[in-house]
């Protein structure tokens, strides 16, 4: 199945989020550490690692996930951006990227834009088939999904 404009916008939405909810994750645990690390200074095992120290392992890993996952969101973002950036209409590039960049509501977007929300919903459509148009012309719809 070949991805429709709105799809390839909202996997960036979802990785947007995911990346978020990794770096709180880890932001959390790495809290935790800090915690743990002022209380066991001495508690290491001759031969053994300690429980501090499996938990540094795990951060470690938890780490790099996160920065995969950053280093896969900034290389969408800036494949996603070529594309809004030879949208015509600045207004409708703006909706794209308050939706899609900086995942916003409807509301949020009306605000912003000095609009009505209605009007924004027209305008996402419009914004979507210029986003459907640019991704033809740079040969994005090439890309199948496997969902």
């Amino acid at each position: 199945m070949i991805d429709s404009p709105k799809q390839e916008l909202r996997k960036l939405w979802m990785l947007e989020l995911q990346v978020t909810l990794k770096c709180e994750e880890l932001d959390k645990i790495e809290s935790q550490v800090n915690r743990v690390s002022r209380w066991a200074v001495d508690e290491r095992v001759q031969g053994g690692r300690s429980g501090h120290e499996d938990l540094l392992m795990k951060l470690i890993d938890l780490r790099q996930d996160a920065n995969k996952m950053i280093d896969e969101l900034i290389d969408e973002k800036k494949r996603v951006q070529t594309i809004i950036d030879q949208i015509d209409d600045p207004m409708l590039a703006e909706i794209l990227i308050e939706r899609y960049f900086e995942c916003r509501t409807w509301p949020e977007i009306a605000i912003n834009t000095h609009s009505s929300e209605r009007n924004i919903y027209r305008m996402h459509g419009k914004a979507l088939q210029a986003y459907g148009e640019k991704m033809a012309v740079n040969g994005s719809v090439a890309r199948v999904t496997m969902d």
